[in-house]
């Protein structure tokens, strides 16, 4: 069974994937546009770095899930 996913939304923190970079150097930024297809599923989307913006398609962004401070519980260690 598929579990459904999230679409990207405007806000998302993401990291882009860059097939010639190695995964640390991957660029981080957060989505500003999101392209849907006909069929209503996000496609594509447009990432504000902190050096320039990007369009990817969905399959080449990384979300971070890194959640609202409303949501976050903090435990003592």
């Amino acid at each position: 069974m598929v579990s459904k996913v999230k679409p990207l939304s405007v806000g998302d923190i993401v990291i882009l994937v860059d097939d010639t970079l190695p995964r640390n150097s991957w660029p981080k930024g957060v989505i500003t546009e999101v392209f849907t297809a006909k069929d209503g599923q996000v496609r594509r989307a447009r990432v504000k770095t902190s050096s320039s913006t990007f369009e990817r398609p969905v399959a080449k962004i990384a979300v971070l899930d890194v959640g609202n401070a409303q949501n976050c519980k903090l435990t003592d260690p």
